[in-house]
């Protein structure tokens, strides 16, 4: 949670609450590292080799989106973002390497998202998969235009290639 110090703890009081409330096991709260350093820790510094996805969808549907896929979350590390419906997750051991599990993840993660008008796209992809998984999972209503202005922009395709508009 960031922001004014009053409404960060107002937010996270409010958070504690609902935890409790809903029987959840205690919570790890620290000031002393960031998000980017409790993933990296949770990931075991290794992240950028496995298969991650990033779910967002409204803050207001968050816990639902959550209580209905955390047993496919918890099979692997992942962290949410409560006040901003943002959810990382890491996939399970062997999904990396296997093409119908790492597929079979990422819709499981993507369809509940979709249905709550979010999404869920794929992060970090290691190279065996790079072929067999979509990253986006959807087009924006945008698509085409942002499509053509890369096209104008870049004719030869060469800033940031194979991320976003491929």
């Amino acid at each position: 949670a960031e922001g004014i110090p009053e409404d960060v703890e107002a937010e996270l009081g409010q958070v504690r609450q609902a935890l409790r409330a809903a029987g959840a096991p205690d919570v790890l709260e620290t000031e002393a590292i960031s998000g980017t350093d409790l993933w990296v820790a949770m990931t075991g510094g290794s992240a950028e080799r496995m298969l991650q996805a990033r779910i967002g969808v409204p803050a207001k549907d968050l816990p639902a989106y959550l209580e209905s896929q955390i047993a496919l979350l918890e099979q692997g590390p992942f962290i949410a973002d409560i006040a901003a419906g943002i959810v990382s997750s890491v996939a399970p051991a062997g999904a990396d390497a296997d093409q119908d599990k790492a597929r079979a993840w990422v819709e499981a993660l993507r369809r509940p998202a979709l249905a709550l008008d979010g999404y869920a796209i794929v992060t970090t992809l290691p190279e065996p998969l790079q072929q067999a998984i979509d990253r986006w999972g959807y087009h924006a209503d945008g698509y085409s235009i942002m499509k053509a202005l890369k096209a104008r922009l870049d004719p030869n395709w060469l800033l940031n290639p194979g991320a976003f508009i491929f």
